[in-house]
């Protein structure tokens, strides 16, 4: 947690820095050079952030469906597909209702960087699956019976797998649509449901079945005179306050966007962004 700590620190100041030489610099040289090297810096600072996360989760050896050494790849993968959704997704909203105009060759690079990486995401889970179905260990399989159909949270198999995997896979390898901003954008929203499918299944099922049947056990939350308040098996499912957190998280999200658009100039930007003509993109920016 504390190395956890130290990195978002680390790459929240990247972030800062970046944004105030992109919003309050002169678009030159030097600017581009600072621009590059805070880029160089950034990308090792992402896969660690990503990776220390998953660490957390992996190195759990007591908990089913957690303790993989697959934990960190997944976490960098899934980091960059819902990333690129999530950037892709804010642009077409700017081109849609603030003016920003995104050219075709660069819809089509977005959309096929979120199908690759779509498809290694949704390779790494298969491989979870079937090395975990192929052993047999019992705790192991309880915890997969619960993911798949028929399972207590199928629905967030077919939300991962379908709705938010095959379906927009298609729609963003296909050349006819892959140039098409609305087809883009909205293989990005299916994409980042399924995301958002797997974080919960991922967090909910390593929760459900505790591994070390000792005490003191899962807390039962009340107490009954005479007896133990603790439980050493039962399954964990999240209550209206932690969905509330969740909904508070993707406000708070969308309040800095807001405010970047009302006091940072975002609402006026015009993007248009053609390949080999940075300096077309540079003025817009100023502008």
């Amino acid at each position: 947690m504390i190395w956890d700590v130290v990195v978002v620190a680390i790459y929240l100041l990247l972030a800062l820095s970046e944004l105030h030489l992109m919003f309050t610099k002169t678009p030159n040289e030097k600017t581009q050079r600072q621009l590059r090297t805070l880029a160089f810096i950034g990308l090792p600072t992402a896969f660690a952030l990503h990776s220390i996360t998953a660490w957390i989760f992996g190195l759990q050896i007591s908990h089913t469906f957690w303790n993989t050494a697959l934990m960190a790849p997944l976490f960098v993968v899934s980091a960059i597909l819902s990333g690129t959704a999530l950037i892709s997704i804010i642009v077409w909203l700017l081109q849609k209702f603030a003016g920003a105009e995104l050219h075709e060759s660069t819809w089509r690079k977005l959309g096929g960087l979120m199908a690759i990486s779509l498809a290694v995401d949704l390779f790494f889970v298969f491989s979870e699956y079937l090395t975990i179905a192929w052993a047999g260990v019992p705790n192991e399989m309880v915890a997969l019976r619960m993911i798949l159909p028929g399972g207590q949270f199928a629905a967030l198999f077919w939300l991962e797998w379908v709705i938010g995997g095959i379906i927009p896979f298609l729609l963003l390898v296909r050349p006819r649509t892959l140039r098409l901003a609305d087809a883009v954008a909205t293989g990005a929203v299916l994409a980042l449901s399924g995301v958002y499918a797997f974080q919960i299944e991922l967090t909910t099922v390593g929760m459900a079945n505790p591994l070390i049947p000792l005490a003191p056990g899962i807390s039962l939350g009340t107490y009954t005179p005479g007896a133990s308040v603790f439980q050493l098996v039962g399954q964990y499912i999240p209550t209206w306050v932690e969905y509330f957190i969740v909904l508070g998280l993707v406000a708070f999200g969308a309040m800095l966007v807001t405010v970047g658009i009302r006091y940072l100039g975002f609402g006026e930007l015009r993007l248009k962004i053609m390949d080999g003509h940075g300096h077309e993109a540079q003025k817009a920016a100023q502008a």
